[in-house]
């Protein structure tokens, strides 16, 4: 009787999984579109979202979720909107393109919080994105599912203009800096900060419009901007996260096991994400050198001198603008490093 009752189980269960089979097999495919911000090509940034989600989220809902990336549709301000809009299922986020208007997520592009690049996925996996994900959720109804970062972010100049090793020689100069908090530095330190596009700062760089830049070591690699770039200089320069999100909308109406398994997909993805950045970052660094960049290593009193123009400048205003939230986050990052503010 017993043998009975259990192969009586297994069928049953071995029913219900066909079933759930069929039903999955009857449903129409989703399509989630996933609103790029902007390209920064051959990079993480760009390979996560444009090749690996359309295929392994696909494989993993049993191509039920269908992501299709469109650029062009959203831009950094509005893709919050659009994504509570449901006019976008996804979406990607950088801190650093929205400090103007939600400053504490860029708190890890303050100049000098962070000493080096390997101290990023901790604080940020720790810290900063369960702050960032509270507020996606209570406003826009989105939920973070991957963090990377613009690691190797550095001072990048011209031969005609550079090296740029001392605080003296930013006196005047024309920048475009990845961030507002960056731009207000470097004002600081004498030079003028230029509001450009990322995607025109190369024509920029070649007409002399912008006289030097700050960026990633993988996007000027990517972009090609190192043809007209001959030194990348170590100034404090701040760390840029990027996340993707996708909308809480979208994911409920998954069957349960598709929508376990999507989200465990993401989960995958993250776990060697921070690596591979690191590791994507290290490689554009020798490819930069053999392509003949010049990495100039600024003397130390001098990056205190900037470290310290920040802690007083940069660092007061952002203080200002984000409140008391701003100040417990900062403090909490700065703990992570045994560092107090």
């Amino acid at each position: 009787m017993r043998s009975k009752a259990i192969i009586a189980v297994i069928g049953a269960t071995a029913l219900l999984a066909l079933a759930a089979g069929n039903l999955h097999a009857q449903q129409k495919p989703v399509v989630w579109k996933f609103g790029h911000i902007f390209s920064v090509p051959k990079t993480l940034f760009d390979d996560v979202a444009m090749k690996e989600y359309p295929e392994r989220i696909g494989k993993a809902s049993k191509g039920l979720v269908k992501i299709e990336v469109v650029q062009g549709i959203v831009n950094p301000g509005n893709m919050f909107e659009a994504l509570a809009d449901g006019r976008i299922q996804m979406g990607s986020v950088i801190p650093a393109a929205v400090s103007a208007t939600h400053p504490r997520w860029a708190v890890l592009g303050l100049p000098g919080v962070l000493d080096k690049d390997a101290d990023y996925p901790s604080v940020a996996r720790d810290v900063v994105w369960p702050h960032v994900d509270a507020e996606m959720k209570r406003r826009w109804r989105g939920t973070i599912v991957n963090m990377g970062a613009f690691t190797g972010t550095l001072f990048f100049s011209p031969a005609s203009v550079g090296p740029i090793d001392r605080i003296e020689k930013f006196k005047g100069l024309k920048y475009r800096s990845h961030s507002v908090d960056v731009s207000r530095l470097i004002e600081t330190m004498g030079g003028a900060p230029v509001g450009l596009p990322f995607t025109e700062l190369y024509s920029s760089m070649e007409r002399r419009l912008v006289d030097a830049y700050t960026s990633a070591t993988n996007a000027v690699l990517g972009t090609g901007l190192f043809e007209v770039t001959k030194y990348a200089e170590d100034w404090p320069s701040g760390h840029g996260l990027w996340f993707y999100v996708v909308s809480e909308d979208a994911l409920k109406p998954l069957p349960a096991d598709i929508r376990k398994a999507v989200l465990d997909e993401f989960a995958l993805i993250q776990r060697d994400l921070s690596q591979r950045q690191l590791a994507e970052t290290a490689k554009s660094i020798e490819d930069l050198k053999a392509k003949g960049m010049q990495f100039i290593v600024v003397p130390e009193a001098e990056k205190q001198k900037a470290r310290d123009m920040a802690r007083k400048v940069v660092w007061t205003n952002w203080l200002e603008r984000t409140g008391p939230e701003g100040r417990t986050l900062l403090i909490n990052v700065l703990k992570t490093q045994g560092k107090t503010l």
